[in-house]
């Protein structure tokens, strides 16, 4: 056998591989590289390549002879044949070798042969090669490294890649030699962070538990109590223009996001998940969300810097080590942020005074500008942090969501689990009690309307405990029986009496409370020892008959009531900020201060001062507040919405009152109650419940007031939203209908299918059913259109018989099948409508066999995970006689090309590179969008399948690829007779450079050239329709903390490229050109 001829075509395309686009040495991100073929000196690439093609072949080809007549000289020509068409195989799988990779790998030709071995570890097998075969198969693909690395080093680029690597190197070296010289102060570095970590640990790994009565110790592991609640992400609803997105869990949210702005309401859990973060990071970082990996954390929470600078880094460790911290090496702590190792977590915005916000803002631009590396998560209650706010860039935005049924249930789970690590249950009483809270729980709604946070839920569980299972009707009934709980009952059942001070539970909550307003009145929420002594001895003049010292006192409280605390050695605040609230509001009643509390009701950290406020006070007073909210807001305008929201707040206290003056607050709020923009659906949420009650026609709101009410009423326990959200539903709004489509609660899943989507117009919208539940709720929807099936997040495939739910659906049209795994699809073929499936990330045990002879018309197969079913998938094809369009990624094509018959009836096919590309074609604007496509995480791999196989098509009318069709590919088109529309997705030019500078694959021209190189080509066209991804950063496309983030904005106009398409158009020329969805 020739081997020169067997090898050369796999050669030739090795080489092809092999050679790099001429990125020079690749230290800039935005190079200038020239239009059309890529020239080396002298030569043009396509004939240089043929060139060093031949000259391989030869080299390789005699070096092969030679081995075979001294080493497998017993294998026949048919044998060798063998051994070479496997390597020839290999070779044709392996991943792209460049100077880069080589370099990588130190130029090692046997590190290089192990990548290619693993590119394709079972060719033997499949070639059926025998014993010696397979040794020869090794010995060809081995000499072929040593050959590849030989010819890529004579390369004039790799010069250039050689002189970066060892400038790169030497730096390395170099810096090795220093670590060296410098080994014990190395040693003193590595003890110092040993020791910071495990103090870490000491202190963040625990959780209070409050007033529980415990043999040994007030707290328990934050590891096995912590539960992730759920957030949404709030950049992605200003980026998409909709109020509200998926309810993830927080870890699930957190994924890739390395700068986080994290709001929630009190009690929400926001510096709980701060103690998880900065735990994990050091002993499970595994179970850190996606995209994080271990580093240093430093816990900073800003209500100790109420009165001073905000800390510089070197200050840092002393927040968990201030002992430690004066042992710290120098610079350690800008060193760790320089190196992006350092986890930066700032806790509570909310708690400085409104005049030192803006200072946090600044200090954190400049700590994220210096250290961009590092990652920055930071906490606010929603008020103190809205839009308005100028957070520093690239910052992603979550909301912490109430908690749901299931959440409140495993909380109790983890609660009383957490308990019985640190108490004796020999006789398994806390399993009694466990199972009576879940069951009061399902019972009592008042119960549930309550448990919304974790603050209250572990109120509830230790009421529930230390009570004897009686529980309060009321919030302020709970706060009032937590404070007996840690005021009184807490020593009492520990048999501790305090010999040299004496204070009742009113004396207690008089100083308390008193100190708590002073602290409010000043907008801080924590203080000084000595101030905080200073101020006791103030208020102790009034209390004559207790001879106690004030900094007795004060330690007193600290020591026993539980509420009060030094979390810092002299620095002392509140247990929790409720907690600070509560008494601050019965300290402004006993002072006579309700006309001072008022005009301050507008300011944040009075919200629930106010509402607490009116939860203690007498009818007369309850109706002074309220009706001083009410007047104020008539006189001034720029806090109108606040303060009749605020008002709306104090009706959900039990108590009389003037039924005039409810009926004029809730005549009022009932105006301001539907949200203008996302950023006031955390105010009127904020308001309770009794805003359900005052809530305007819903039908005649538009879209995006429509969209953003339906986020406010999700804020609420469900059996309470339900009614107002089946009102909703007789919106003719499409987006509004869409939105309750889409976005289920996770309990009460039959009810709201019911009462919600039941009654709704479905015919222009989709359901989405996550998991069994709600696809068996969904099924039943007789006027069912569209419906996207996916999986619970966090949770395993959907089962593979759940598609039996829609065995013989009348109506259903449209079936999109994402992230699951099903047997077959008889069940879905059984729907005598169904016209259009869609299936993405879906496995489909036995393909698509069962669809043979229905009416589908559309079919879309991206991002099939198991290629061995892919022959399967497209084999069906052929067996759909009505199919009219046909959308494949490269994951859904078979290694031998896609072959359709001559006779095939598609008018539409779509040629993609990704999965995620389908967005920018025209799923991203279907009804009411293609949300299981998500364009912002990618793999910028533009590679896709070649258009040779549809020249036989003729019926085509409309085409869609990823990257301008090549040379050869305008001309198949040109021959398509009944062609009208072309659609490319492309890169925006300076993406397009960046994925050039970063060694991917992009082997086309820029926007506008492409488009008019393209147009006048194809001069019949009638319609081009450009979608264009852009990236969000360039400067952190490549960046080592962050994934990859590219997107496709519809409607995003692009002028300049707009312009010159136009100006270079042929004269004369019709066709109507689109990009991004805008004709132009």
């Amino acid at each position: 056998m020739d081997l020169v001829k067997l090898l050369g075509p796999a050669i030739g395309t090795l080489v092809r591989v092999a050679i790099e686009r001429p990125v020079g040495a690749g230290v800039t991100r935005s190079p200038v590289y020239p239009e059309g073929r890529v020239k080396l000196p002298g030569r043009r690439l396509d004939g240089l390549t043929r060139a060093l093609s031949g000259k391989m072949a030869v080299k390789v080809g005699e070096a092969l002879s030679g081995l075979r007549e001294i080493e497998f000289g017993s294998l026949g020509e048919d044998a060798w044949g063998s051994v070479v068409i496997a390597a020839c195989d290999t070779l044709g799988k392996m991943p792209t070798v460049t100077a880069s990779s080589l370099l990588e790998i130190d130029l090692d030709p046997d590190r290089l042969y192990t990548q290619v071995r693993r590119s394709d570890p079972d060719r033997a097998a499949k070639a059926a090669l025998s014993g010696e075969e397979t040794i020869a198969y090794e010995r060809v693909l081995r000499e072929c490294c040593w050959q590849i690395v030989e010819f890529i080093t004579r390369q004039p680029e790799f010069t250039r890649r050689v002189q970066v690597e060892l400038v790169r190197r030497t730096g390395e070296m170099a810096n090795s030699l220093d670590r060296l010289s410098e080994n014990s102060e190395s040693h003193d570095l590595l003890n110092f962070e040993r020791r910071y970590l495990e103090m870490v640990l000491d202190k963040l790994d625990r959780l209070q538990l409050f007033g529980v009565t415990l043999r040994h110790s007030d707290a328990y592991s934050l590891s096995t109590a912590y539960l992730s609640l759920n957030a949404s992400s709030e950049q992605a609803n200003r980026r998409n223009g909709r109020a509200g997105a998926d309810r993830l869990r927080v870890h699930e949210a957190l994924a890739d996001a390395k700068r986080v702005l994290i709001r929630g309401e009190a009690g929400s859990g926001k510096t709980t998940l701060l103690q998880w973060l900065a735990v994990n990071s050091v002993q499970s970082p595994e179970s850190l969300p996606e995209g994080w990996s271990a580093g240093i954390p430093f816990l900073l929470p800003l209500r100790r810097y109420a009165l001073q600078d905000l800390p510089t880094p070197d200050l840092f460790p002393r927040e968990i080590a201030p002992a430690l911290s004066s042992e710290a090496p120098p610079k350690w702590a800008s060193s760790v942020l320089n190196s992006g190792r350092a986890l930066v977590l700032i806790d509570g915005v909310d708690e400085l005074p409104q005049n030192r916000r803006g200072d946090v803002w600044i200090w954190l631009n400049d700590l994220v500008k210096t250290y961009p590396n590092s990652t920055y998560v930071i906490t606010s209650r929603p008020p103190a942090v809205d839009g308005k706010v100028l957070v520093p860039s690239k910052f992603d935005t979550f909301m912490l969501l109430p908690m749901g049924a299931s959440d409140v249930r495993a909380f109790v789970g983890q609660w009383h689990k957490a308990i019985r690590q640190v108490r004796d249950d020999s006789g398994h009483a806390l399993a009694t009690y466990e199972s009576e809270l879940l069951d009061k729980l399902a019972r009592r709604r008042d119960l549930r309307r309550l448990a919304t946070n974790p603050l209250l839920c572990a109120l509830i569980c230790a009421l529930h405990l230390e009570r004897f299972r009686q529980l309060p009707q009321d919030r302020m009934g709970l706060y009032r029986a937590a404070l007996e709980m840690l005021l009184v009952r807490r020593d009492e059942s520990r048999g501790i009496n305090a010999d040299r001070v004496n204070l009742s539970q009113q004396d207690q909550e008089a100083l308390l409370g008193q100190l708590a307003y002073w602290l409010v009145r000043n907008g801080w929420t924590d203080c000084d020892r000595r101030d905080a002594t200073n101020r006791l001895s103030r208020y102790m003049k009034a209390m004559p008959y207790v001879d106690s010292r004030p900094s007795d006192v004060l330690n007193f409280l600290l020591l026993r009531s539980g509420i009060l605390r030094e979390p810092v050695v002299g620095r002392i605040d509140f247990l929790h900020k409720t907690f600070q609230e509560y008494l601050a509001a019965q300290a402004i009643l006993d002072d006579g201060d309700i006309d001072a509390m008022i005009k301050h009701a507008h300011e944040d950290h009075w919200r629930e001062v106010v509402v607490m406020a009116v939860g203690h006070s007498r009818r007369d007073e309850r109706e002074r507040v309220i009706r001083g909210l009410v007047e104020r807001g008539e006189e001034e305008d720029d806090v109108r919405r606040r303060l009749y929201l605020l008002a709306v707040s104090c009706l959900e206290h039990p108590g009389a009152l003037d039924p005039t003056l409810v009926s004029e607050v809730r005549e009022k709020a009932s105006r301001l109650v539907v949200p203008e923009d996302w950023r006031q659906v955390d105010l009127i949420a904020a308001a309770g419940e009794v805003v359900l009650d005052v809530i305007p026609d819903p039908t005649l709101l538009t879209d995006t007031e429509g969209t953003l009410l339906i986020e406010t009423v999700n804020r609420f326990d469900i059996e309470d939203a339900l009614p107002v959200l089946a009102r909703i539903g007789k919106s003719q709004s499409r987006a509004v209908r869409g939105k309750l489509a889409a976005y289920w609660p996770e309990s009460a899943v039959e009810s709201y299918a019911s009462a919600v989507l039941g009654d709704m117009r479905l015919d222009d919208v989709s359901v989405r059913a996550h998991g069994p539940r709600q696809l068996q709720a969904a099924a039943k929807l007789e006027a069912l259109n569209t419906l996207v099936v996916q999986e619970v997040p966090g949770a395993e495939t959907v089962a593979l018989d759940q598609l039996s739910h829609l065995r013989g659906h009348r109506n259903l049209r449209t079936l999109i099948l994402d992230s699951v795994a099903v047997t077959d699809l008889e069940d879905a073929a059984s729907c005598p409508e169904l016209d259009t499936l869609i299936i993405h990330e879906s496995f489909i045990q036995n393909g698509l066999q069962s669809l043979h002879g229905t009416r589908l018309r559309e079919l879309a197969l991206l991002g099939i995970p198991n290629s061995a079913s892919i022959e399967a998938h497209v084999s069906a094809i052929v067996s759909l006689p009505d199919l009219r369009r046909l959308t494949l990624d490269v994951s859904a094509i078979p290694r031998n090309g896609l072959d359709l018959p001559n006779n095939s009836t598609l008018e539409r096919i779509d040629f993609l590179a990704q999965r995620w590309m389908a967005s920018a074609v025209d799923y991203a604007h279907r009804a009411p969008a293609w949300f299981c496509i998500d364009s912002s995480r990618t793999v910028l791999d533009w590679h896709r399948p070649s258009l040779a196989k549809i020249g036989n098509l003729p019926s085509l009318k409309e085409v869609s690829i990823s990257g301008w069709p090549s040379g050869a590919e305008v001309e198949l088109l040109r021959n398509l007779p009944r062609l009208e529309v072309l659609r490319v997705v492309v890169a925006e030019d300076q993406l397009r450079d960046s994925i050039l500078s970063g060694g991917h694959e992009y082997n086309y021209p820029t926007v506008s050239s492409g488009a008019i190189r393209t147009i006048r080509a194809l001069g019949g066209l009638k319609r081009l329709e450009i979608g264009i991804l852009v990236p969000d950063s360039v400067a952190d496309l490549y960046s080592p903390v962050r994934h990859n983030r590219i997107r496709y904005v519809r409607t995003e106009s692009f002028p300049t490229i707009a312009r010159e398409i136009r100006s270079n158009l042929p004269h004369g020329a019709k066709i109507c050109l689109s990009i991004n969805g805008s004709t132009v």
